[in-house]
């Protein structure tokens, strides 16, 4: 019994630690997406998906590359 209940345990954990990757994949991204944002001063930031903590697990498209989490390639943990 105490088997059974460690092996859904571990189940539902890899269930709920793949639900992030798992979506919809009908992100279109185009080769003419700015990933810059300018701040007003003649100084552009390119913006990189994964470089601060959390980046990769909000569930948004913090480069504006049209890939989100797991699908974008610069995340560390994407497939």
């Amino acid at each position: 019994m105490d088997k059974l209940i460690s092996v859904l345990i571990c189940i539902l954990l890899t269930t709920f630690s793949l639900a992030g990757c798992i979506g919809d994949s009908d992100n279109q991204t185009s080769e003419d997406t700015d990933n810059s944002e300018n701040t007003g001063n003649n100084e552009t930031i390119i913006l990189f998906e994964g470089d601060q903590a959390g980046e990769c697990s909000d569930g948004a498209d913090n480069d504006r590359d049209g890939l989100f989490d797991c699908d974008d390639p610069n995340c560390a943990g994407s497939p």
